[in-house]
């Protein structure tokens, strides 16, 4: 295990009772550009709250394709893995809102794609603007309140790695 899984492990160490339930969006890239935006569905399985987080991001995003466009819905599979991780044993919804940051990997040509996702959720905003500065922000992301993976289907044409920070409400 690396240095940077070995800090994230430390940081992000507490279950929570947030898991995704499914997910939808749109993606798209030109060259090492890439945006986001979409709906997140959670839900607190001690409460059974209910939470659909929206949100917009945008960044770098690198792969072998000149371009790239991806559409997914909510009745298409996507799953969360495992609970929502945080540094303290338990979140509010508005703990989850907020500047956010997501690491994503896709992969479709002309149809049906996978693609998995982390989400850095409740991320300084100082560190969110400083999108550019890589290294900030890759530092930055283990100051976030929440972390959760989500994988799933997806229709579109990409090949690509992007790192978004963003805002979700």
């Amino acid at each position: 295990m690396g240095a940077f899984e070995a800090r994230m492990l430390n940081h992000f160490n507490h279950t929570t009772p947030w898991t995704f339930t499914t997910s939808s969006g749109i993606s798209g890239g030109l060259a090492v550009i890439g945006v986001a935006g979409g709906t997140l569905y959670l839900t607190n399985g001690s409460s059974g709250e209910l939470k659909n987080l929206h949100y917009l991001s945008g960044g770098l995003s690198l792969g072998p394709l000149p371009g790239s466009f991806g559409l997914s819905t909510s009745d298409m599979w996507s799953k969360g893995l495992g609970s929502i991780r945080a540094p303290k044993p338990s979140l509010t919804a508005d703990e989850l809102t907020g500047p956010m940051c997501v690491i994503s990997g896709s992969l479709a040509f002309m149809g049906e794609g996978l693609s998995g996702s982390m989400y850095f959720l409740g991320f300084p905003m100082g560190l969110a603007l400083l999108g550019g500065a890589i290294e900030i922000l890759i530092s930055g992301l283990l100051t976030a309140r929440a972390f959760g993976v989500i994988v799933g289907h997806f229709s579109g044409v990409d090949a690509s790695v992007s790192l978004l920070p963003g805002y979700a409400h």
